[in-house]
Order: C-alpha cells, then sequence, then structure tokens
C-alpha cells in the first residue's frame, strides 16, 4: 500500500514538472511557450508590456517581443545594483532585476527599475543625473544621488515617461 502511495506522489510531482512551459537558458534569461514576450518572466511581462502602452501612447510602436528582448529576475550579487541591460554582442537586449530589489519594491519602483533597463536596452538611453530639489528629472538616473523618482504621483509619472521617450 505504501509502495503504491509513493508511486501516485511521484508521478503527481512529475506531472507539475512536466506543466512548467519554462526553460531556463542561462543565468540572465529563459526561454517559454508564450508567443508575447516569450524570454521575459511572467512577473515582469506586466511591466513590458506597460512599456510598450506607454510608448504607443506617445506615437512610438516597441515591439519588445520582436526586437529580442529578454527579461529575469535574478540575484545581481552588487546590493547598489537594482537592475542591468547587457547590450554587448555576446548578450545583447537582455535585462536583469535583482530578485532582493524585487521583493522588497512597491509596484511603482518595481515600474522604475524595468522602465529604467528598458530605456537602455530599447531607447539607448544613457543615465541622466540632473536633479531639481531632490527630484531625479528623469527615470534614467544612475541611482547614485539622492534623489528621488515620484513615479506613484500620476501627473509626474507622466511628465517622466514624456522625458524618457522624447529624450
Amino acid at each position: 500500500m505504501r509502495i503504491t502511495i509513493f508511486i501516485i506522489l511521484l508521478s503527481l510531482l512529475a506531472s507539475c514538472a512536466e506543466e512548467d512551459s519554462v526553460t531556463p537558458v542561462g543565468p540572465m534569461g529563459f526561454q517559454s511557450d508564450d508567443e508575447v514576450l516569450p524570454t521575459v518572466v511572467p512577473e515582469l511581462r506586466p511591466l513590458y508590456l506597460s512599456f510598450e502602452q506607454a510608448a504607443a501612447d506617445r506615437g512610438i510602436t516597441i515591439n519588445l517581443t520582436e526586437l529580442g528582448i529578454t527579461g529575469n529576475i535574478v540575484e545581481l550579487g552588487d546590493n547598489s545594483v537594482l537592475g542591468l541591460c547587457r547590450r554587448s554582442d555576446t548578450e545583447p537586449n537582455r535585462v536583469a532585476v535583482d530578485i532582493d530589489a524585487w521583493i522588497n519594491a512597491t509596484d511603482s519602483f518595481r515600474e522604475l527599475i524595468v522602465f529604467h533597463e528598458l530605456g537602455h536596452c530599447v531607447l539607448d538611453r544613457e543615465h541622466l543625473d540632473d536633479q531639481e530639489d531632490g527630484i531625479c528629472q528623469s527615470i534614467m538616473h544612475s541611482g547614485l544621488t539622492d534623489c528621488v523618482v515620484p513615479l506613484d504621483d500620476p501627473d509626474l509619472r507622466e511628465v517622466y515617461l514624456d522625458e524618457l521617450f522624447f529624450n
């Protein structure tokens, strides 16, 4: 009887693993069977789609699937690095978000991290550390200053997104 229960439990565990369509392809990316954003982890997909929509709202067409942009949440190991975009010949257009930053971030801060990295990968933006009265002037600030980006304010969010896509 115990052997039968053990075999049933083992087969249930094996069937759960087979249903997972995600296949790791290295420390910075993965591949799924999804047609939209197949190289982006499910947690990041809504933010990638929001980035595309923010561009579309400004008359800019961006298709991250066609561009082959990847996205993963990983341990980056450096507490000061919240995310990164790899733009090298060997690892082009790979976005990584630090797992600790992701877990501890608010929704608006998660958006800031992802939009910042997509700004590098997709818009070819560099860091811009201009600030006024402690408020960063761009989502593309390096994070090395004490300024803040209040993306949770709907009016300021639109100003930041205009700056991101039009500069």
